[in-house]
């Protein structure tokens, strides 16, 4: 029995289509088996009610719709993945699931890091936010030392070839933006500036620059949905901080618990 994702093209139709009822009766056992992990182990007993059994064309599915971590959030057909189950009565068997991002952010960052008890869904989440944030003040610490030594055009031009438009969705680059502002201790350097258009710009700092500058709102890497989305304009700057031997001992421990310690194809 393998624990592989299975492609689609993969699956095999069974000679002899089994009931629903034949399925319904192994969805425990099928279940169990791919539960294996040290988190899904110490969590609470599935909530069978999320699973649902299909047979399309012949071929049996358990089918769960919703994250298979934290049950909350509606996974779309083409994000989950197939698992195949092999019963020596009724064949392969497919189990469908998928995962939800804040949940792989949880098991990506937090629990190849564990120290102690796993956490539930809802701590490994909070934890990290929390070292998602401690990651930006430890950037803010670093800004704050380093030398503030202008951005050169032949930087500006690697970047824009670099990034090959805006960093953040790829359209015309109109603005040599500051990463963090001015505020946030950042500065016109080559390892603050990124090219972005208008409306990226915009939302890069809708809701955190305020009228009092309220730091507190400003959370440019924990902010829903943006973390993954800005870890290459990440790796960019912790390159030419390191090209430009700017103290970086603050931002060692968050790099490597992100995976950020590589040198981006293309950066040099």
């Amino acid at each position: 029995m393998t624990k592989k994702y299975t492609e689609q093209k993969d699956v095999v139709r069974p000679i002899v289509a089994p009931s629903i009822t034949d399925i319904a009766m192994l969805v425990p056992k099928i279940v169990d088996h791919f539960d294996t992990s040290v988190v899904k182990q110490h969590q609470e007993k599935p909530d069978w009610s999320l699973y649902r059994i299909e047979i399309r064309s012949g071929i049996p599915y358990i089918v769960r719709e919703m994250c298979d971590r934290c049950g909350k959030v509606l996974i779309p057909p083409r994000n989950r993945k197939l698992r195949t189950y092999h019963d020596d009565t009724f064949g392969d068997i497919y189990l469908e699931t998928g995962i939800c991002k804040d949940c792989i952010n949880a098991s990506l960052y937090v629990d190849a890091y564990l120290d102690g008890e796993p956490l539930t869904e809802k701590e490994s989440k909070e934890l990290f936010y929390k070292y998602a944030e401690a990651y930006e003040r430890a950037w803010r610490v670093v800004l704050a030392a380093a030398p503030r030594i202008a951005l050169t055009e032949q930087e500006w031009e690697h970047r824009c070839k670099f990034f090959n438009g805006c960093a953040m969705c790829g359209g015309p680059i109109e603005v040599r933006a500051k990463y963090f502002p001015i505020y946030l201790n950042g500065a016109h350097t080559a390892w603050n500036v990124i090219p972005l258009c208008k409306d990226c710009l915009a939302k890069h700092y809708a809701g955190r620059v305020t009228a009092n500058r309220s730091i507190s709102r400003y959370k440019i890497f924990s902010t829903h949905g943006f973390f993954n989305k800005t870890k290459t304009i990440r790796m960019y700057l912790l390159h030419e901080m390191e090209k430009h031997d700017i103290y970086m001992e603050p931002l060692e421990q968050y790099r490597k618990r992100f995976r950020e310690t590589k040198t981006l194809e293309g950066s040099d």
